[in-house]
């Protein structure tokens, strides 16, 4: 019997870079799930060997509150927008990553949305070399100045064609 992949469709030993990008796009995917507020946006960081390095979503700072900083996007007071707060998705992958051994160099950051223009900065200046996401909410000319600031540093990046909105994965019950 042949052997198959979690979507249930025959694989073979040779996993295809397009099985790998729905993996590894689906676990950023995951990870967005843990962010409290809007946007959720996850990341995951891969080495060239297609093994995980980190994850990282849209998260208060270390040691502030969601309590203390509750999601509201047009506060009274501009102090109490929850933006100036939140580290995003790859930054906290990033961060996570640099903890490690792994020569980010070699790696590919998935993400569930196009970098912002700190996180590409960010991205850029830890070596990552790769960069493929899910989608690109921002309007076009900021779009165009953090994919310049891509090309500029040898950053290659794609987007990554959605096959299906939604995955389902039986968890396994014991008794």
């Amino acid at each position: 019997m042949a052997e198959t992949s979690y979507n249930g469709s025959p694989r073979n030993n040779m996993l295809h870079d397009d099985y790998w990008d729905e993996h590894f796009m689906t676990v950023a995917a995951l990870s967005m799930t843990c962010t409290n507020g809007d946007p959720k946006v996850g990341a995951c960081v891969v080495d060239d060997n297609r093994r995980i390095v980190s994850i990282g979503y849209n998260e208060m700072s270390r040691g502030c509150s969601d309590d203390e900083f509750p999601w509201n996007p047009n506060p009274i007071n501009p102090w109490d927008y929850r933006g100036f707060y939140v580290c995003h998705a790859e930054l906290t992958a990033i961060i996570d990553a640099m903890r490690t051994s792994i020569d980010l160099n070699k790696c590919t950051i998935y993400t569930t949305l196009f970098p912002c223009n700190e996180c590409a900065k960010l991205i850029i200046r830890s070596g990552i070399r790769r960069v493929i996401y899910a989608t690109a909410k921002y309007p076009e000319t900021r779009t165009e100045s953090m994919r310049r600031i891509f090309n500029a540093a040898g950053v290659t990046f794609r987007q990554y064609k959605l096959k299906r909105s939604q995955i389902f994965v039986n968890l396994p019950t014991h008794q």
